[in-house]
């Protein structure tokens, strides 16, 4: 938790007026989101889209990087608080839990020493490519669901117990979509590299066992795939709130950049890694 505060020291600072001079548009679009979730559950709207975005058509919430998972459930504390110190707040938790999670996977599942855990943990909670997505894209820094998804994965073998690891592995993998797909999909990929080649190795006992595996895979598996589509108004997707302000919708009560800032795709400049917002 000391780590996850100190990465985001800077923003604290002055939390109402900086954002990440290397993703600023990114640091402004999340901001909002934690404002679109508030204002979903205030108003009793249908979160998966909005018209605030991309007026008048609105965007289908579902094809962003929305971030639900996280913005509804934290919905009271961005009323008091507002979405400025919420996003700072839960950037730092997002990291700590993560290196949480993946301390309990490794210390319960993989290695005897505590401390090798404890520095892996740190490792896949504070690496340096984590702490760089930190710089406006909290939907990266959101791992903390996937050590508990890896475990239930390698679970799904123990006889008897197929159906309950298999719906508590659907239960965790519905959540984390709606958290961060991008993530869960390389965990997907790696999980599956992972029993390949464990097949390959001891053949004979993934054979015993791959029926049960099978079946609790399934389960966990089967019911949110056979589940119907989302479909939520417009297929549009929308990425700056920079674009919304020109078209003349509100952004919540979220300050963004003026509609001079730079948009996604056009370099930013850093030679500092906080900027404060314009005005």
């Amino acid at each position: 938790m000391v780590l996850g505060v100190l990465v985001c020291l800077n923003y604290w600072v002055d939390v109402n007026h900086r954002v990440s001079s290397h993703l600023p548009t990114d640091h402004s679009w999340f901001e909002w989101l934690f404002s679109h979730g508030a204002y979903s559950v205030l108003h009793l709207e249908n979160p998966l889209f909005t018209a605030r975005q991309n007026a008048p058509d609105g965007v289908n919430m579902m094809a962003n990087t929305s971030l639900l998972g996280v913005t509804l459930p934290l919905a009271p504390l961005t009323w008091l608080l507002g979405p400025q110190v919420v996003y700072a707040l839960y950037l730092g938790g997002a990291l700590a839990a993560t290196a949480g999670t993946s301390y309990w996977m490794l210390s319960r599942h993989l290695v005897r020493s505590r401390a090798a855990a404890f520095v892996g943990g740190a490792f896949l909670g504070f690496a340096p490519g984590i702490v760089h997505h930190a710089n406006g894209q909290p939907n990266f820094v959101s791992n903390f669901l996937l050590p508990l998804i890896v475990v239930r994965v390698f679970r799904l073998a123990e006889p008897g117990r197929w159906r309950r690891n298999g719906l508590v592995l659907g239960l965790l993998v519905a959540y984390q979509i709606f958290i961060n797909e991008e993530m869960l999909l390389l965990t997907a990929m790696a999980c599956l590299v992972i029993v390949i080649a464990y097949a390959v190795m001891r053949p004979r006992v993934a054979w015993q066992r791959a029926g049960t595996f099978g079946a609790g895979l399934g389960v966990g598996g089967g019911w949110p795939c056979c589940s119907p589509p989302i479909r939520s108004g417009s297929s549009s997707t929308a990425r700056s709130p920079t674009a919304a302000c020109r078209a003349g919708c509100s952004t919540a009560g979220v300050r963004t950049s003026s509609p001079s800032s730079p948009s996604p795709a056009t370099p930013s400049p850093a030679p500092r890694r906080w900027r404060r917002r314009s005005g």
